[in-house]
């Protein structure tokens, strides 16, 4: 079979309490459960006019020819744990993303795919998570809501993700795509030290330490080899010590937020002492650190 090019919607359906279920009820009751619902994902894929592509373990890899069966479909799987009490231990975690695909050998490839499997591993169980071109489409049951832009491992870009809702219960707000013109500014944060300036946005993590490999490297005698990690959680910047010496936060006001082994959300522009649990002490690294939108 030659390689044919297409527009589809990649979906990634992954089974979460497996392990547990395998240790709780024995390997021969488990697998047979695990089966059951992966028959029954299978089904309902067939039935909302998609293509079972592969089974990876425990998950599912389908391709639809529209969006709207895809999120349909999503929302059916998740109705099995609700519906089959056999079934109620096991829950599906689903990616999904909608792009240009490579059909070959019965199998599909691309940048779409590679996608759709960075963003089911953000799910969270009973959770289906769809890239933005969800909120380009009229959807027949569920309703979505934006969770922000993140930084997905292996882009370049940030991508804005959103969340697929279920039935909506009677009171609850439905949540519809912001306009283009009224969405929030990206949010970033900088992070200088001596020449090097690194900016980081919301989703993304790196490490600060003596280490080659970390996104900043300070090499001084007080720093560990992984001193700290910064991560952009939703609309803020999360920094956390994981060092033997800990550092401290001097805040633009002057206040000073001693840490060891803790975290703080890093607001407005300071500085980050490391090594020490003074922000006077002398002969320190000093990381600096700047909020900012673009």
């Amino acid at each position: 079979m030659s390689r044919i090019e297409i527009n589809a919607a990649v979906m990634f359906a992954d089974i979460c309490g497996s392990t547990h279920l395998y240790e709780r009820l024995g390997d021969g009751t488990a697998h047979h459960l695990v089966s059951n619902l992966i028959k029954l994902v299978d089904s309902l894929i067939e039935k909302h006019n998609g293509r079972v592509v592969k089974h990876i373990g425990d998950e599912v890899l389908a391709v639809f020819e529209k969006l709207e069966n895809a999120a349909s479909c999503a929302i059916h799987i998740h109705k099995l744990s609700e519906d089959e009490k056999a079934l109620s231990s096991l829950q599906m975690k689903i990616g999904i993303r909608f792009g240009a695909v490579f059909l070959e050998n019965s199998d599909v490839f691309g940048d779409t795919v590679n996608t759709a499997a960075r963003i089911v591993s953000m799910a969270t169980p009973g959770q289906t998570l769809v890239g933005a071109e969800i909120s380009g489409i009229e959807l027949k049951s569920g309703a979505i809501r934006s969770i922000g832009l993140h930084k997905l491992k292996g882009k370049k870009n940030v991508v804005e993700i959103y969340e697929l809702l279920g039935a909506q219960p009677k009171g609850l707000t439905t949540c519809v795509a912001p306009s283009r013109k009224n969405r929030r500014k990206e949010r970033v944060l900088r992070l200088c030290f001596a020449d090097t300036e690194i900016e980081m946005v919301v989703g993304q993590k790196i490490i600060i330490g003596r280490d080659e490999q970390n996104a900043l490297r300070i090499d001084h005698h007080l720093v560990s080899r992984e001193h700290a990690e910064v991560e952009g959680v939703r609309d803020r910047f999360v920094l956390r010590d994981i060092s033997t010496n800990g550092l401290t936060v001097l805040a633009s006001d002057g206040r000073e937020y001693a840490l060891h082994r803790e975290g703080i959300t890093l607001v407005g522009n300071g500085e980050i002492h490391l090594g020490t649990q003074s922000a006077s002490s002398s002969d320190v690294p000093i990381v600096r650190f700047v909020n900012a939108e673009r």
